[in-house]
């Protein structure tokens, strides 16, 4: 009797052990599906008379020029969407359009249904550009909808939301997740009808359902209306990340979960929620000042090997520029960029990406300034100078009346380091 049941204990605790094993197993699964490597950059103190030298930190450059007529003249790049065949641009306020243009810069089409009806708008907010399902989608304010178009700029549907949202993103399996701040949950609707989502994420899946994830909303800084002004969701090359606004992390989107990707700690920098909760945007302004908190301030982009930041310091009220390398830990933070070489007109400051790309905005001026360098320079021009100057022709095609040009650009991995910043003298 005995023994019989001492075969019987061994045999439960072989099976308790090949559990435990399955279940170490499942969580082991579990972790590396559901998390990703979590980096964590420690902010020090930031110097207002740091810079770095552009040419010293860029590998290539490219620059397409965006045709400019009549109808194709752009108020304001609000989004910019790249795909393999196609730039379209949204400009949300001045002339409240989507600008349709190839990847040569040749303009295609322009919509501007302005009004109520089927296919209109009076609140555009945010686009997503499928190349290949042949589609543009657009988010619009209030009422909250999606409306789709194709890339010829004709209406093909549209969409009713629960609530209004600030940005939106395609997943991989195209299903879309929608981003709600606190100010979108509580102002913005119907007068007294305040939203009861209290998630950072909502997705509509490809199957119409809707999924609220992201967890619950911040609502503290529902009095703050800085908490709807910037796109809170970035794609790139399958990389879909988040930054909720007034939080110090970076999130990227793993199936339908919101997984911490970067950390920023500003130690005794952070914003102390218990000092501003409930507080207006003024408010909210003058106590960061006071205590001298830093805060991500606007929208991120990111490639697979770096991403790019701006860091609020509010009591210096003033910006600092980050380029962050994800494989080694190493970040460039300064206050300005130096650029003694007026032959150089690219834009070190991206507004999104593509690919292994940062892409950012050049203003006609400072491709007129670099014509104008080139044909009055009197001395012999170093070769080097020219390494990231537009071709003649494309310089001779720009005018002060032009589009805004888009300056694709590379970092150099070596220089993205403290290192390659200098200290201004006071």
């Amino acid at each position: 009797m005995k023994r019989i049941i001492l075969i019987g204990l061994i045999i439960l605790l072989l099976i308790i052990a090949t559990m435990s094993l399955w279940e170490s197993a499942d969580s082991s699964i579990h972790t590396s599906n559901s998390s990703s490597r979590v980096l964590n950059f420690v902010v020090e103190e930031l110097n207002p008379n740091s810079f770095t030298v552009l040419d010293s930190i860029l590998s290539a450059v490219e620059y397409v020029v965006l045709e400019t007529s009549e109808e194709s003249l752009i108020g304001q790049m609000d989004e910019i969407i790249v795909t393999k065949n196609y730039i379209v641009i949204l400009d949300r306020f001045q002339t409240q359009s989507i600008f349709i243009f190839d990847r040569f810069g040749s303009f295609n089409q322009k919509i501007h249904n302005i009004g109520k009806g089927p296919g209109e708008f009076t609140q555009p907010t945010d686009i997503i550009v499928d190349e290949a399902s042949d589609q543009i989608i657009l988010l619009h304010g209030f009422p909250s909808k999606i409306i789709k178009y194709n890339l010829r700029g004709e209406f093909t549907g549209e969409i009713g939301l629960p609530m209004r949202f600030s940005a939106f993103c395609y997943l991989e399996d195209k299903s879309i997740v929608f981003v709600n701040e606190p100010n979108n949950r509580k102002y913005g609707n119907p007068e007294g009808h305040y939203n009861q989502i209290f998630t950072k994420l909502v997705i509509l899946t490809a199957s119409g359902e809707f999924v609220y994830a992201g967890g619950p909303i911040n609502t503290k800084y529902e009095e703050n209306n800085s908490s709807n002004m910037q796109f809170g969701i970035v794609d790139n090359d399958e990389i879909v990340s988040f930054q909720p606004v007034f939080s110090d992390t970076i999130f990227q989107m793993i199936g339908y979960e919101a997984v911490p990707q970067v950390v920023l700690t500003f130690n005794d920098h952070t914003v102390d929620q218990g000092k501003v909760a409930g507080k207006t945007n003024d408010e909210f302004n003058q106590i960061g000042m006071k205590n001298d908190f830093f805060q991500i301030y606007g929208r991120h982009s990111q490639t697979d090997q770096f991403l790019a930041l701006t860091i609020h310091a509010m009591s210096q009220e003033l910006l600092f520029q980050v380029f962050y390398n994800k494989y080694n830990n190493e970040a460039l933070v300064f206050r300005r960029m130096m650029s003694n070489n007026p032959l150089n007109p690219a834009n070190p400051f991206p507004t999104t990406s593509y690919k292994e790309y940062f892409v950012s905005v050049v203003e006609p001026a400072k491709f007129v300034d670099a014509k104008y360098s080139l044909q009055t320079s009197k001395e012999q021009i170093w070769e080097g100078s020219l390494r990231f100057t537009p071709p003649q022709e494309m310089l001779d095609r720009i005018d002060e009346n032009s589009n805004p040009i888009l300056c694709f650009f590379k970092l150099r991995p070596e220089k993205i380091n403290m290192e390659s910043v200098f200290l201004a003298e006071e």
